[in-house]
């Protein structure tokens, strides 16, 4: 779990969302106190607040059957999608213009590693291609320095997460995803803001008319 100096709620809860966000407790899939309780060996009480702040993530939910991981059903994907294209390209516009070389060596790391994969099949590298995605976009959340935008943007990403888990990244088409990304980075490398807001606006425009296009054609099949 998380770091030892975190109350015990905070670890369990950060356990959980990592868990939930890396695919590895899926979609759909109820949650059920004491079983957790016993896996992690602490007591009921933090597990209770822990899944009560998930549900305030909207990560989990309560179908009237218990608490279960988001399914994340096309209209509240949608709206994910909404969010990233009403927050992120601002958020780059600011994080350009704030970014330590610190944090775009990270970026640069994330580029990098996406990189490795251009022309390979995505579906063999779909955790790390997700690991360094998510990374990618938290670096810019954080670089950002602006409380409420990031405090949505986390929670937005969070359920980004959700989606692409749910419907097996769709919408990564391959040249196209890695070059937005690298243009992102180029622009917050040179701290060019007006660039930054443009390439990421194209990014998450492009991701989310391509999840349109794809659960259109899905549901004509």
């Amino acid at each position: 779990m998380s770091q030892k100096s975190q109350p015990l709620h905070k670890q369990v809860y950060e356990y959980l969302r990592n868990q939930i966000i890396y695919g590895k407790i899926v979609n759909g899939e109820k949650l059920i106190e004491s079983k957790i309780a016993k896996e992690l060996n602490v007591s009921r009480s933090p597990v209770r607040e822990a899944l009560r702040m998930l549900c305030a993530d909207e990560l989990l939910v309560d179908k009237g059957e218990g608490l279960m991981v988001n399914p994340m059903d096309y209209q509240t994907s949608i709206e994910v999608y909404e969010s990233r294209i009403a927050l992120e390209p601002f958020a780059a516009r600011l994080a350009a213009e704030r970014i330590d070389d610190v944090t775009l060596r990270q970026m640069k790391e994330c580029v990098d590693s996406i990189e490795k994969y251009r022309g390979e099949v995505i579906e063999k590298n779909y955790a790390l291609i997700i690991e360094a995605n998510t990374k990618f976009h938290a670096l810019i959340s954080q670089a950002c320095r602006h409380h409420f935008i990031q405090k949505y943007l986390d929670n937005n990403q969070a359920l980004m997460a959700l989606v692409r888990n749910n419907e097996f990244y769709q919408t990564i088409h391959e040249e196209d995803f890695i070059d937005e990304h690298a243009a992102i980075y180029e622009a917050m490398a040179e701290h060019d803001a007006e660039g930054a807001e443009q390439a990421m606006r194209k990014h998450v425009t492009t991701d989310y008319e391509a999840f349109r296009r794809d659960n259109q054609e899905s549901q004509r099949v």
